[in-house]
């Protein structure tokens, strides 16, 4: 369940932009709102699978509003929280603490030794073939691992890194890289299905996202991106999960890594010179409306 196609050439004889594709597939129908996107979506899991669900809650506003579209429905699951041994997330946690507390919902924690993490959790993926820069990607697949020994499916609030903005050469684009197929390649290769990137789950979701008016309005203004996006946060994305979600607690952006990023670095790093063949790409809006089939703004 993805709006999407990808391919990815591991060699290391072409560049990147020509070794990894994604390809947006045309929209099916015209689009409602994102907030009602998000809800089908939502629906679409519940009524599809068999399987006790498993909502990955970080404390974060992404994975929040996931858990509330599956509320809203009267959808039963139970929440997934990563609690890291060192308390180096626990700003965050608190959040999906308080959430679950609040409103009865099951909590799994699933306790992770960032330490080990850096030092031989990576590795264990890594020669199993699986080849990222970014440890999150490491850590998804320890999610769906969790939830597949747990018979369950697990829904992840990701693909909201294709409602990040940068401007790149003029052009406002999203950058990826060849890391998100990960979890996609375990998927495969058990034969088993969950859903890592709930956000671009389908190709309306990803129209109606642009179609809100004040993204449709930024995304006719590249410098508005070429100074305003720096990181992978995005402000108007917060504005508008807030808006549309308005019982959310507001709260400091914190991906509960902040205290690990030497570690993290120094393993990006080691993970670079592993595999020099990976690198970022970046895919304009232009021709994902293009794909879509959205008219150009």
């Amino acid at each position: 369940m993805l709006a999407y196609d990808w391919t990815y050439d591991s060699s290391t004889d072409r560049p990147m932009e020509q070794r990894f594709h994604i390809t947006y597939r045309a929209l099916s129908r015209t689009p409602m709102s994102w907030r009602d996107e998000v809800l089908a979506a939502a629906k679409r899991i519940a009524d599809t699978e068999t399987r006790p669900l498993l909502v990955c809650l970080s404390g974060g506003i992404d994975s929040e509003v996931l858990a509330r579209a599956f509320m809203e429905l009267g959808v039963q699951f139970t929440a997934l929280t990563v609690e890291f041994t060192d308390g180096t997330n626990a700003h965050d946690i608190a959040y999906a603490d308080k959430f679950c507390q609040r409103h009865g919902i099951k909590q799994e924690i699933m306790k992770l030794d960032p330490a080990y993490h850096f030092a031989q959790g990576i590795d264990r993926w890594v020669k199993a073939g699986y080849e990222a820069y970014s440890f999150y990607r490491y850590m998804q697949l320890y999610l769906v691992e969790r939830a597949e020994r747990m018979g369950c499916v697990s829904v992840h609030g990701g693909g909201t890194d294709c409602q990040t903005y940068f401007t790149h050469d003029d052009e406002i684009c999203f950058k990826q890289n060849p890391g998100l197929i990960c979890v996609l390649q375990w998927m495969q290769r058990k034969n088993s299905r969950h859903y890592p990137y709930f956000f671009t789950s389908t190709p309306e979701m990803c129209a109606a996202y642009q179609q809100i008016d004040v993204i449709e309005t930024l995304l006719r203004n590249p410098d508005y991106f070429r100074s305003a996006t720096k990181s992978s946060v995005s402000l108007e994305k917060q504005i508008v999960m807030h808006a549309l979600w308005p019982g959310m607690e507001t709260r400091d952006k914190y991906t509960g890594f902040e205290f690990l990023q030497q570690q993290a670095d120094v393993k990006a790093a080691e993970m670079a010179r592993l595999f020099p063949h990976l690198g970022k790409k970046y895919f304009p809006i232009r021709l994902v409306r293009q794909q879509l089939g959205l008219k150009p703004l």
